[in-house]
């Protein structure tokens, strides 16, 4: 079983290479916040084109909810989500704009730590946009924004956020073959 479950990652790592030769990932935002037991934190994303969520849980545990309608999605009220223990990850491409992020908390834990990252994937909208997440919470604290790289860095970390979100895949992959 174990031997299927390298092989299987080993299949994905591959495909997911192959298919990063034709597509590129460009961290557009990424915010850290915390979120307390059985709540929500809300964000909204307006910006059109290709984008991939990720939500980091850096201690605890924190689920996603999305939807385009309902500006305050909920484990009931939603229309995409991703609920595992590790890394979540969406892909929004095809949804209608703006589409509204609820990060929960799971109740297993007093807070949640976390970083949700926002992808832009091959031919989103112009470079001379400033798409960031816009913070839907009441409480100015909850969250401390933290600016994408300067496009103008060396080579070296401007190829940074591809790696990061390459092992933030990986670390997703591996986790659901646990």
């Amino acid at each position: 079983m174990l031997c299927l479950s390298w092989l299987t990652l080993i299949s994905l790592v591959s495909a997911f290479a192959m298919c990063s030769l034709a597509y590129t990932a460009q961290l557009i935002q990424a915010v850290e916040g915390s979120v307390g037991a059985e709540s929500f934190l809300y964000y909204s994303y307006a910006d059109p084109g290709p984008l991939i969520v990720v939500l980091k849980s850096i201690s605890g545990d924190a689920d996603l909810y999305v939807s385009s309608s309902t500006k305050t999605p909920t484990y009931i009220d939603y229309e995409v989500k991703s609920n595992t223990c590790g890394v979540d990850m969406l892909d929004l491409s095809d949804m209608k704009r703006p589409v509204y992020i609820g990060v929960f908390g799971s109740h297993a834990y007093d807070t949640t730590n976390y970083t949700l990252y926002a992808y832009r994937i091959d031919g989103g909208v112009s470079e001379t946009d400033d798409s960031q997440f816009e913070d839907r919470n009441s409480i100015p604290q909850a969250t401390h924004h933290r600016e994408p790289p300067d496009a103008t860095e060396t080579n070296e970390s401007s190829f940074w956020p591809f790696f990061e979100f390459l092992l933030t895949l990986l670390e997703f992959f591996f986790q659901a073959l646990l």
